[in-house]
Order: C-alpha cells, then sequence, then structure tokens
C-alpha cells in the first residue's frame, strides 16, 4: 500500500481528503463574505455622500432663495420710502381734508390721526363698522394672488369674501384670517386685538374674524365663538396664513381624539377628499394640502406666521396706523397692562447648525410621511417649497407658545 501511494503521488493521481476539501470551502468562503461586506460597506458609504452633496445643494438654494427674498424686501421698503417721500405733503393735506369732511358728516368715530377719538383703551365697537371696504396695504412679507374678474361671483358664491362686482350680504365685517388647523391663527388672534383690532377667534367679532372653520361656506360649524355666522355676512378682505406642513401636522395628530372627534366629522362633510379611514398624519396632511389649495383660489395675499409681524397683518386687513403702530394699551380686553407686541425673528439659513438637533422637532417627520403616503408626501413637499418653506423645521425654529395667551 505505500509503494502504491508513493506511486499515485508521483503519477498526481492520489484523491485529496476530504478534511482538506472541507477547509478550503470554509476558507473560500469567508473570503466571499469579507468581499461582500466590503462591497456593501462602499455602497453605503456612496450613499451617505450623496446623500450629504444632496442636503448641502438643498441648503444652498434655500440661502440663495432667503438672499433673494431678503433684497426684494429691501428694495421693496426703498420703492416705499421714495414714493412716501415724494407724497407726504399731499397725503397729509388729503387726510386733514378727509377728516374734517367726515366729522361734520358723521357722528362715528375717525379713523386717522397719532391721538385716537374715543380716548384711551380699545376701539369701540362702531368704530370697526363698514360703510366702505378698506384695501389691504400688503408689504413684502405677503403674497398677493391675481384674481379673473370674469370669476368674481363663483368665488363669491363658494366664499366670504365680498366682490365688489357681486356684490352680496348685508352684513359685512373688514377682514378674514384663515389657515388650517394649528396653523397659529391663535398667535394671530392674540396680536391683533392687543394692537386693538377687535376680531374673534373661530367666531365673528366686530372687526371680522381669525378662523381655520371659514375656509368654507358650510351651513353650520362646530365652533360659534360667540356669534354664529350667517349667509348674510361677508368679509371686504381675506388673508390665508400659512405653516410649516410638519408643525401642523404634528399638532393636529397630537390634537385628535382617537374616537368620535368632532371637529374631524364636521371637516369630513365640507372637504369629502379626506379620507376618514386613514390614519391621524396622513388626513392631517391631507387637510393641509386641501386647505392650503383651496384658500389659494379665493383670497387675497398669503403671508407665512413664522416670518411675518403682527403689524403688518394689521396693515395688510385694512387697518389704519393708529392701530396698528400701536404699543399695546388698545389691547381689547379690560385689563390696564400694556401688551406687548412680539415680532417674529426669522432665523439666518447660514447660521443653522445641522450638527445639533431640533430643540422642539415635530412628532411627525418626512420620513414617516413619505412611508404611509408617499403620493401626498411628494405633494406637500412641493406646496412647502413654494410657500418658501425649507424642509428642515431647524430652518423655522417655534419660538413661541400661545397656550397662555388671552385675548
Amino acid at each position: 500500500r505505500r509503494k502504491r501511494r508513493w506511486q499515485m503521488r508521483e503519477e498526481g493521481s492520489e484523491k485529496t481528503p476530504l478534511y482538506l476539501k472541507l477547509v478550503w470551502l470554509a476558507a473560500a468562503s469567508t473570503l466571499g463574505v469579507s468581499v461582500l461586506e466590503h462591497t456593501g460597506l462602499w455602497r453605503r458609504d456612496r450613499e451617505v455622500e450623496a446623500f450629504a452633496e444632496a442636503q448641502s445643494v438643498e441648503i444652498e438654494l434655500f440661502q440663495v432663495e432667503q438672499r433673494r427674498r431678503m433684497i426684494d424686501r429691501e428694495l421693496f421698503a426703498l420703492g416705499v420710502a421714495l414714493a412716501e417721500t415724494n407724497a407726504t405733503w399731499r397725503a397729509l393735506a388729503a387726510a386733514a381734508l378727509e377728516t374734517r369732511e367726515e366729522a361734520a358728516d358723521s357722528s362715528e368715530p375717525v379713523r386717522g390721526g397719532r391721538e385716537s377719538p374715543w380716548g384711551a383703551g380699545p376701539p369701540p365697537d362702531a368704530y370697526f363698522a363698514v360703510k366702505r371696504c378698506a384695501p389691504p396695504r400688503l408689504s413684502a412679507s405677503f403674497v398677493a394672488y391675481e384674481r379673473d374678474s370674469a370669476s368674481a361671483c363663483s368665488r363669491a358664491a363658494s366664499s366670504w369674501k365680498l366682490e365688489p362686482s357681486c356684490p352680496q350680504g348685508r352684513h359685512r365685517r373688514q377682514v378674514l384670517i384663515s389657515g388650517v388647523q394649528r396653523s397659529g391663527t391663535h398667535f394671530t388672534w392674540e396680536f391683533l386685538n392687543r394692537l386693538g383690532v377687535h376680531v374673534h377667534h373661530e367666531g365673528l367679532g366686530p372687526a371680522g374674524s381669525v378662523s381655520w372653520l371659514f375656509t368654507w361656506r358650510a351651513p353650520s360649524f362646530v365652533i360659534n365663538n360667540p356669534t354664529r355666522l350667517t349667509a348674510d355676512h361677508r368679509f371686504c378682505v381675506l388673508l390665508h396664513q400659512v405653516r410649516h406642513p410638519l408643525r401642523v401636522v404634528s399638532s393636529i395628530v397630537k390634537a385628535t381624539k382617537p374616537k368620535n372627534d368632532p371637529y374631524w366629522r364636521w371637516i369630513y362633510s365640507v372637504e369629502p377628499d379626506v379620507d376618514p379611514a386613514a390614519p391621524p398624519p396622513v388626513r392631517a396632511l391631507a387637510l393641509w394640502i386641501l386647505q392650503n389649495s383651496r384658500l389659494e383660489t379665493i383670497a387675497d395675499a398669503r403671508f407665512k406666521v413664522e416670518e411675518t409681524s403682527p403689524r403688518d397683518v394689521c396693515r395688510a386687513a385694512g387697518f389704519d396706523d393708529l392701530l396698528c403702530d400701536g404699543d399695546g394699551s388698545r389691547h381689547t380686553t379690560s385689563s390696564k397692562i400694556v401688551q406687548p407686541i412680539i415680532e417674529p425673528k426669522p432665523i439666518d439659513p447660514a447660521l443653522v447648525d445641522l450638527a445639533k438637533p431640533d430643540p422642539k422637532p415635530p412628532a411627525v417627520d418626512w420620513s414617516h410621511l413619505d412611508r404611509l403616503h408617499p403620493a401626498l408626501s411628494a405633494r406637500a413637499k412641493e406646496m412647502a417649497r413654494r410657500y418658501g418653506y425649507h424642509l428642515d423645521t431647524r430652518f423655522h425654529p417655534q419660538s413661541l407658545d400661545t397656550t397662555a395667551f388671552k385675548a
């Protein structure tokens, strides 16, 4: 046997032992797994680098857009200043003449001037009576909507907006500010009242209303605070208020009751495209898209609540500088304490530290919405960018808590 084994070795025909084959097979498998792991890590590294590059490009584009908006605002302010300088004396003379004529023809309070005709405190309700609508005075923070006069009557039939070519409604108020629920209407209502503009939240006040409900011309509402809106009411100016979609969706989800939520039941009656069977984040996102899209067709102008001064909102609503330049001493409650006017502070995109997390992150993020409903999420992202929002909420921080406000 030994002799035969040596002959087989010399001839090269000796069979390889089984244990050697197993050792070689294990070594080859280990080498293959190592190669695959290395390839997978390389691919993941490339994906991370590509994502970082895309995010960097998106941030740069957002910064360029913000700089362009700042330049537009500066040019707008310069143009306004020049126009006001050229027309100062003519405006003063015309205002004085109109004041004298109105004082002679009517016993109602006269708007304008630094001294209030009613004395200290908030203006009386009669001050806001609308004999003729005051036009909006829009700052650079607003985006005006173009309107086709041919469709004015159809807009009037489906909204509470007063259209001059289709006069309707015996009872008129100066302003309606509307947006998706949880869009900061509480903030706007509070500070208009601090300026002395007597609007009600989710109801009808002497000067008008700040309400997410009044986007729709419905026969009834889930809230009437305190006066019910009826078919013969109209608003001279309709402003569209927007807020970052992730903040809105997260707040709606947090406020939604698990069962028999009366607000959602009412929403299904006026917005049938909202699916009652969908999970709360999807319903909230659909509402953000549908309600904002509707307001784009009926409102006069749009503004971002995170970046717009309450004074600019006051002027855009058509009220005079006697109120809009106020210091808070004309607050509409009986309080004798001066209520300060807080100005929103937009953040400089260049100062956003992406290495730090959002101090107040939204409960629902884009990855969550992408998984639940990719089509709605993509549509919401497109609208958010068109409204001037960065998708990352760190560029639009949540700076105020309005739960303690009592206007």
